[in-house]
């Protein structure tokens, strides 16, 4: 927003800020405190973010009245082109979305906390009737006549960025009717909104127009430039071509010398030519005569040579003719030999026939009536084998396991039953085009070819793997028999799923070499006894060792033998045996103690954990012993110490517990001293801050150079130990439990650019690269944004102090609800050794006389604590002397902090 001209200040004051007399006016006090909010904001230059959607008055408490009267006051304004949102609420938290807040009466012993909250931002506090002047920005009060006045702490204001009028703060105190000074405000803003939007409207078309001749002189520029350009490059050329012409000069001069020269070479052999083509025309006159008798002489050739072709010719048929009539000739002779063969030899072969006919006919008599009766007989058979093949057929369909029909040879399937289709996932039509190595794996291909060739009727059983149609693989055990199939030779196989029988065989063998290993190797003694005879069964190599004896000796042997005297009912009879049998079989396990006796005749105490087992339909006990020689030992020491024990807790209860209260109170009292010395030094810093801020500004006068130097030092100094009172109330807040954040949706990528922004000054002095690259979109997120930047201020600020050569780099994505940033630098490192104890409050690596860098060593410290309570974490990784990269890990959602 514009500053207002100085005038128009002046007048605006002088209208807008007498005190007002509400009661004799019929004014409510609302009304005024509405106008005086409104106008402020109208008439205080405010630092926009240029991303905000709205501009926020926020009301805390539940004034309803106020409230109204500035949604009336608001309707349809704007405050640097945002419209005016007005909100109530007496939740804190929400200050932070706000522009400007007002504090009633009622939140008087909250200020202080409220001021904590918007200290530095651009929000404008206006408190009604709060006491502390050096806390207020604008505070409104009522004299004793009932007019309203307000009053105003210049540094406050200056240190929020919020700048106004000097007029504004002199004339404050003016009396004036609140109706009239609304009403004339009113009409006066109007006038002179409009009067600006004039005069930016102008500026506007100005701007435009030199932006116009800016670029129409550039575009001249340019054109002059390459025009400029093009013409050195013709000199150029122009000069290269008049260099190229003389030397053509030369060139041509030479040329013409050595023509003339040619030209009187030519002449001479012009007349020597002209003699040679005399010679030739005559010499060609003699040849043309030799070729006419040449070709006549080839034409009488040519005629004697056809004639002789001719007579050739006729040579050769004559002599062809010759050859014909030999050639038949001797076929004639060879036919009539070959008839009269013929007709002798029909003669004897009709003679034979006719005998062997009358034989035949004898004996096809006979065949004919044994073929009836063997046709009787036959169709018989047929009806019973076919009422046995539709039987069979039956059989073979139904089937409920999966059968097949083969031909030896060309191993193709014949047929296939209803469980085949089922268990191997083809139709029918689909498993008669299939052969048999087709549902064998590659690798078992070759052998089953090889193995249908040495099948030739006997039977075959068999175990091989089969794919079905999807690819699954499959164990079978195969059973096949050699037959007929529709005048083939062929094979039946009945196939068996024998998959998760193998599956369960290998997983019991796995089982019983891990119960093996397992029962071998377990540092416990395990016995399995016989429970109808109280026989050791098995023992591992534990239960040898434990008793004395070798794995031969107990084997067979009674249990008893492992028991005193006086404890040997503990192994019990055949009856009792039985009957500890018969317990565990209702139970999980049963755990006894006793005393056992070793092979030299020692004894030890033993815990013998019992449960059932059932081998080969037999009942066993599986007992497992330990030796608790141990156990006792340390038992009674316990028991020795037990009191001696107890009496010590007690007295250190006690002592613990007063110094728990001595903690506790110093605990209190080091927040509260923090507390309050923290607001009781930010109080006059705030105030060094903002004499600084209008000194600088020259308000109050022109500084030379020499003096503004000093007094920025004075103020960045008053800035840096600012922060460190901040950093130490933060810290005292966390260690107190206090600390609130605030949850709300903001621009993530707007905040890190303004954050490197604001370090970036602190980088370029020091001639380093600060880059920060967005891997991923980020967008909005919701979380707090004052801790966030808080944070990301410290780890991008430490990055550039502790980095002299080089440069940070800042990479930042976003993976589902988490965000990353990484803060890289090439600077001094950080040792293993040291990385964890940076993060502990007032801990710095570099310490001591050797110290090179200022700090508390609060803020890593603080900036863990921030993310772990925005639900994130901190990492850092270091090669010390090359540089460190710290990782941090935000929620884009903190959903449960809301």
């Amino acid at each position: 927003m514009k500053r207002t001209p100085a005038l128009f200040s002046l007048f605006l004051c002088l209208l807008l800020f007498r005190p007002v007399d509400f009661f004799s006016q019929q004014v409510q006090r609302y009304e005024v405190v509405a106008a005086y909010i409104y106008n402020f904001t109208k008439h205080i230059q405010w630092k926009y973010d240029p991303s905000a959607k709205e501009f926020t008055f926020l009301i805390l408490g539940e004034d309803e009245k106020l409230f109204d009267q500035l949604k009336k006051l608001t309707a349809g304004r704007t405050v640097g082109n945002v419209p005016i949102v007005i909100k109530k609420s007496g939740d804190l938290s929400n200050i932070s979305i706000a522009n400007l807040v007002y504090v009633p009466q009622e939140f008087g012993k909250m200020f202080p906390e409220i001021f904590d909250l918007v200290e530095g931002k651009n929000i404008l506090l206006i408190s009604d009737g709060y006491a502390d002047k050096r806390l207020i920005m604008i505070n409104l009060f009522n004299t004793d006549k009932n007019t309203v006045r307000f009053e105003v702490n210049k540094s406050n204001m200056i240190n929020q960025q919020l700048i106004f009028s000097e007029e504004l703060i002199l004339l404050g105190g003016t009396e004036v009717d609140v109706a009239e000074l609304y009403r004339s405000g009113i009409h006066n803003l109007r006038e002179m909104k409009n009067y600006i939007d004039r005069l930016e409207t102008q500026l506007g078309e100005v701007k435009d127009t030199i932006a116009y001749q800016s670029r129409l002189e550039k575009a001249q520029r340019e054109y002059l430039r390459k025009l400029t350009v093009t013409l050195s490059e013709q000199k150029k050329a122009l000069e290269q071509k008049m260099q190229e012409v003389e030397k053509y000069e030369r060139d041509l001069v030479n040329v013409g010398a050595e023509l003339k020269r040619q030209v009187e070479l030519s002449e001479r052999k012009s007349v020597e030519l002209k003699t040679q083509t005399d010679r030739l025309k005559a010499g060609a006159k003699e040849l043309d005569e030799q070729e006419l008798r040449i070709s006549e002489q080839d034409g009488q050739i040519r005629q004697k040579e056809r004639i002789l072709q001719e007579k050739n010719e006729e040579l050769k048929q004559q002599k062809n003719i010759q050859h014909l009539l030999i050639i038949i000739l001797a076929l004639v002779v060879i036919v009539l030999f070959l008839i009269n063969r013929w007709y002798q030899n029909t003669k004897e072969l009709s003679r034979r026939l006719e005998s062997k006919v009358a034989v035949r006919t004898k004996a096809l008599r006979e065949a004919n009536e044994k073929l009836q009766h063997e046709l009787k007989e036959r169709e018989k058979a047929e009806g019973l084998l076919q009422e046995s093949e539709t039987h069979y057929r039956y059989l073979f369909e139904q089937s409920p396991v999966s059968m097949l029909v083969y031909e030896l040879g060309s191993l193709s399937l014949l047929a296939v039953n209803e469980a085949f289709t089922i268990e191997y996932g083809y139709s029918k039509e689909e498993a008669l085009k299939l052969k048999l190595p087709d549902l064998y794996p590659g690798e078992e291909k070759e052998a089953i070819i090889n193995l249908s060739r040495e099948l030739m009727g006997y039977n075959y059983v068999g175990e091989w793997h089969h794919l079905k149609k999807d690819g699954t693989l499959i164990s079978v055990e195969a059973h096949s028999n050699g037959f007929k199939y529709e005048g083939k030779q062929a094979r039946i196989a009945v196939l068996t799923d024998i998959t998760e029988r193998k599956s369960a065989e290998a997983a019991v063998r796995e089982n019983m070499v891990k119960f093996r290993t397992l029962f071998e190797n377990i540092p416990e003694a395990i016995f399995i006894t016989n429970a109808e005879n109280s026989e050791i069964y098995d023992c591992n190599d534990a239960a040898c060792q434990m008793n004395g004896y070798t794995r031969e000796e107990l084997l067979g042997r009674d249990e008893n033998i492992l028991y005193t005297a006086a404890d040997h009912g503990t192994g019990g009879t055949e009856k009792e045996t039985i009957q500890i049998y018969k317990e565990l079989l209702s139970m999980v396990s049963v755990r006894r103690e006793g005393i056992h006796l070793r092979k030299d005749g020692t004894t030890y105490p033993m815990e013998s954990t019992m449960s059932a087992l059932e081998i080969g339909g037999k009942p066993f006990i599986l007992r497992v012993n330990r030796d608790i020689s141990e156990r006792l030992r340390v038992a009674e020491e316990r028991r020795k110490y037990q009191t001696d024990l107890e009496e010590t807790v007690r007295k250190r209860t006690a002592e613990l517990f007063l110094a728990k209260e001595k903690a506790e109170s110093a605990d209190r009292l080091k927040s509260a001293f923090l507390a309050t010395m923290s607001h009781e030094l930010r109080t006059p810093l705030n105030s060094i801050i903002g004499f600084t801020g209008m000194l600088l500004m020259e308000l109050a006068g022109p500084l030379n150079a020499e003096q503004k130097k000093q007094m920025n030092m004075a103020k960045g100094s008053a800035h840096h130990l600012l922060d460190l009172i901040n950093d130490v109330l933060d810290i005292s807040k966390i260690e107190a439990g206090q600390l609130v954040v605030t949850i709300a949706e903001f621009n993530f990528e707007a905040m890190l650019e303004n954050v490197i922004a604001t370090i970036r000054p602190l980088a370029e002095k020091k001639n380093l690269t600060l880059n920060l690259t967005f891997l991923s979109k980020i967008g909005k997120i919701k979380s707090d944004e004052r801790r966030v930047t808080q944070v990301l201020i410290n780890i991008i600020n430490n990055a550039v102090k502790f980095t002299d050569r080089g440069g940070v780099k800042v990479e930042v994505e976003r993976n589902g609800d988490m965000v990353t940033i990484r803060v890289t630098d090439t600077g001094i490192g950080i040792k293993k050794e040291d990385i964890e104890s940076l993060f502990r409050p007032f801990i710095q690596v570099n310490t001591g006389l050797s110290r090179t860098h200022e700090g508390t060593g609060l803020g890593l410290s603080i900036s863990r604590k921030l993310i772990e309570k925005l639900g994130g974490t901190i990492t850092l990784e270091s090669t010390f002397g090359v540089g460190s990269t710290f990782s941090i890990l935000l929620r884009s959602e903190n959903k449960e902090l809301v």
